[in-house]
């Protein structure tokens, strides 16, 4: 349910330690994931973790105290990382000015009720 490092990274070359985390993983994906390429979770939630860390508008606090204004949190994991980072309640502080493949956004819609 999630696109993280796995065998069809490594197929393609990759490297990243995270693939021996977990090394009979296969999610068919070597780097991005396409948009509901997943089962939802069991709360019905569609790319939640996995693929790229989603990038929040939110000050980075780092123990939820003080506020680093300059900072942001990143949250989830990514293609490249293992499943212990594919949480949203792991937390990396970034600069606004970060630029990767494996960072972006997770965009969201209202649902009509």
């Amino acid at each position: 349910r999630a696109n993280l490092a796995d065998r069809s990274a490594e197929r393609i070359g990759a490297a990243w330690p995270a693939i021996a985390d977990w090394p009979e993983l296969e999610d068919g994906h070597a780097v991005h994931a396409p948009v509901n390429a997943f089962e939802p979770n069991p709360f019905g939630l569609f790319n939640t973790v996995g693929n790229v860390w989603e990038w929040c508008r939110d000050p980075y606090a780092p123990a939820y105290g003080d506020v680093v204004t300059e900072l942001y949190p990143t949250r989830g994991g990514s293609f490249q990382h293992t499943a212990a980072l594919a949480r949203s309640s792991h937390r990396n502080p970034t600069t606004p000015d970060l630029r990767i493949s494996s960072l972006g956004v997770r965009p969201a819609r209202t649902l009509d009720p």
